[in-house]
Parts: C-alpha cells; sequence; structure tokens
C-alpha cells in the first residue's frame, strides 16, 4: 500500500511565449527543494479562478522565475485558459 502525499504551495505564474509541445512548468530551485521536487517529476497545477487542473512535467531553474513563481509555456495558456 502506498501513501499519497500532497503538497500545496500558492504560487504567482509567469507565462513565457513558447511553445514546448508538452505541459512543462519551470520550478525556481529553492521551491522545488522544498517541495521534494526532482526534474522530470510531475505536478499538478490548480487555477484557483477557474478550477482548471493540469498535470505538468517539471524543470528547475535559479534564474528564468523567481521563488514562489511557477514558469508555464504558451501551449499550457491555450489548453486551459490559465491565465
Amino acid at each position: 500500500m502506498t501513501d499519497k502525499i500532497a503538497y500545496v504551495k500558492t504560487m504567482t505564474a509567469k507565462c513565457f511565449d513558447i511553445d514546448a509541445g508538452k505541459p512543462i512548468a519551470i520550478l525556481h530551485e529553492n521551491d522545488a527543494k522544498e517541495i521534494g521536487i526532482l526534474p522530470l517529476e510531475r505536478i499538478e497545477i490548480t487555477n484557483p479562478q477557474t478550477n482548471s487542473k493540469l498535470v505538468t512535467v517539471v524543470d528547475i531553474t535559479k534564474t528564468i522565475v523567481r521563488e514562489n513563481e511557477v514558469g508555464i509555456f504558451a501551449n499550457i495558456v491555450k489548453v486551459t485558459c490559465f491565465i
């Protein structure tokens, strides 16, 4: 039996005008460490305004996004009306 561990963190979204072809989210290295996420693992992102949910692959950076900010690509915004 495996226990499912959920971690909720409220973050702001930063949209990149890039179509990655796949749902990819970019997390700051410190946020990823805080929630125990490694590159290529998956997270679920929820837009609280629309209740849209999407599972994405994670990439990690020190420079592209700030702490408490999640980077999402244009294809995610188009599909889910995320912003």
